[in-house]
């Protein structure tokens, strides 16, 4: 295939063919087997995208969006001879209004862009900021069904997708949602939603080339308390009481290695040290009043008075307090935040396994796979968080590791299977899955719901031009 013809597409400055600049491209922090494309391209327009897909089709040349590669999942690393489509140049707000709460994106539009540009122009509107790294993508993250630190109210952050346009495999661009009918793209309804035709399916059934995202309101109190706990299902009680009582924005749980790794321990021991906390527990709480927060941290602490008696919960603790103690904690009292402990590792590699599932199983479900990783020389260092007001919740097991070690990345790549194994027996499934849990996934599923999956993508992507390796639905 010559790929020299991109530059009929593009000006020759925003294509790369030369296999030593295009090395960056091959892989991820992750253990995800390396792949090389045959070039990168960087779009700047709707049209440019249009004819890149015409071109791809007809030449069956695979194409990969990408922003900042940090999804920690190998989905970003593109097919080997084929296309990185990357979207850095396309970073623009096209268009925002403060009194419907929405702003219209473009992929490369990063978190702490749309921070900055919030806090400029509406301060008193907020997005969710996910735990990725403040140059990564608001869009993409949104489309992978990611989470950020407003998911207890609202949810993974598809939820925050209120339209989409789209580049179909015949270079149609459609647009899903109200955004379909008059101008003001308000929401998803009442037309048939589209727009789930793109969220999860990890881009392979099109390429997403602008989004409209809500916007919430941005109480100007705010405050982060942390509870120091001593027992996990004790914690996971309390965790199940705080949620129903709708006083949080966000709430999560971090195991004690993750604590450590937070602290600047590159590689932290298995044991616990004695009288070190199990985990520490967060709540993110905002309010319109002064009395309206005391309110609501008075509703917190007899939920912690009620559930820790003995003494296996403590605190709360507020972040400044923390970060008087701890000056390096300061870095965490917001979002987005670069979590280089794990993104920027002594060893160079991060993985996980990440998972959703139902809050009753959380504590099994998370004290199993704990000991899993212990048992394989792994710290048991795991990131829980409740979502969309308890109704279901994110187990995330995290594991740092030299990737120039051959012998420890077979042992990741073992563990991380054993853990989805596990981790779906509670009824925690893998979010963003890499290609090597994919058999299981399938295995799992519902044959109906897997073939009807094969079919859209064969409807949607008939050429097999859209990342083809995600998901795995292409025999």
């Amino acid at each position: 295939m010559d790929l020299t013809r991109l530059t009929s597409i593009f000006p020759k400055e925003r294509v790369e063919l030369l296999s030593e600049a295009l090395a960056r491209f091959q892989d991820d922090i992750t253990d995800a087997d390396p792949r090389i494309p045959g070039a990168a391209v960087w779009p700047e327009s709707v049209e440019e995208i249009r004819a890149l897909v015409c071109w791809a089709g007809e030449n069956g040349v695979p194409l990969t969006p990408r922003v900042a590669n940090q999804n920690v999942g190998g989905l970003a690393i593109p097919e080997a001879g084929g296309v990185v489509v990357d979207f850095t140049r396309m970073n623009r707000i096209l268009e925002f209004s403060r009194d419907d709460m929405y702003a219209i994106i473009e992929p490369g539009v990063t978190q702490e862009q749309l921070k900055a540009y919030l806090e400029e122009h509406a301060p008193e509107l907020r997005i969710g900021y996910s735990l990725a790294p403040p140059d990564t993508s608001v869009l993409l993250n949104c489309l992978m069904d990611g989470l950020t630190n407003y998911s207890l109210r609202i949810g993974s952050m598809s939820e925050a997708i209120l339209g989409l346009e789209a580049v179909l495999h015949d270079a149609r661009v459609i647009k899903t949602g109200a955004w379909g009918v008059g101008p003001v793209p308000y929401g998803r309804p009442p037309l048939p939603d589209l727009t789930g035709l793109f969220i999860a399916w990890l881009g392979t059934t099109g390429i997403v080339t602008r989004g409209v995202l809500a916007l919430w309101p941005k109480h100007p109190l705010r405050e982060r308390l942390f509870i120091l706990a001593q027992d996990l299902d004790a914690t996971f009680t309390m965790v199940k009481r705080l949620v129903r009582l709708e006083i949080c924005d966000d709430l999560g749980v971090l195991t004690w290695p993750t604590g450590r790794m937070m602290l600047g321990v590159e590689r932290p021991r298995i044991e616990r040290v004695e009288g070190e906390p199990v985990c520490f527990v967060y709540l993110d709480i905002s309010a319109e009043t002064r009395s309206e927060m005391d309110g609501k941290i008075a509703t917190a602490r007899r939920v912690l008075a009620k559930t820790g008696a003995g003494g296996v919960l403590t605190g709360p603790l507020f972040v400044d307090d923390l970060v008087t103690a701890l000056p390096e904690m300061v870095r965490y009292s917001d979002f987005p935040t670069d979590l280089d402990f794990l993104t920027k590792s002594k060893g160079g590699g991060m993985t996980w396994v990440g998972t959703y599932g139902p809050m009753s199983t959380i504590a099994s479900c998370c004290q199993a796979c704990m000991d899993r990783m212990v048992e394989h020389g792994f710290p048991p260092a795991v990131v829980c968080r409740a979502m969309k007001t308890g109704h279901f919740a994110v187990l995330r097991f995290l594991e740092v590791f030299d990737r120039n070690s051959p012998e420890e990345v077979a042992r990741i790549r073992k563990l991380n299977l054993e853990l989805f194994d596990l981790a779906i027996g509670y009824g925690y499934v893998q979010y963003k899955p890499p290609l090597s849990v994919l058999p299981r996934l399938h295995a799992k599923m519902d044959p109906e719901t897997l073939r009807t999956m094969r079919e859209l993508k064969k409807m949607l992507d008939p050429k097999g031009i859209f990342c083809p390796s995600n998901l795995g639905l292409i025999d």
